[in-house]
């Protein structure tokens, strides 16, 4: 399996934990479904792979993990997770 393999199944992964938090989504005025966007478009984007693509999903991601940053005491997992893929995708 191939590197953006690994990191569209990883962000796959963290779509399905993100969405246990859906009840949650409209008192965190929509973070929830938003991020679960932004998710779903760096998947897309890294299945078409260039420099600028690869770019362009770190910068999606990166701010997927600022909005999730004043939740990630009540879910350090989740914090590992994003991070191990941020770390990921700057190795491309």
């Amino acid at each position: 399996m191939s590197v953006v393999s690994e990191i569209i199944q990883a962000i796959k992964s963290f779509e399905d934990e993100v969405k246990g938090f859906m009840f949650y989504d409209s008192m965190v005025g929509g973070l929830v479904s938003r991020s679960l966007n932004t998710l779903a478009e760096s998947r897309e984007i890294l299945s078409q792979p260039t420099g600028v693509n690869y770019q362009e999903a770190l910068k999606k991601i990166e701010g997927v993990r600022s909005d999730l940053s004043p939740y990630t005491g009540y879910v350090p997992a989740m914090a590992t997770k994003i991070n191990s893929i941020i770390e990921k995708l700057r190795t491309l």
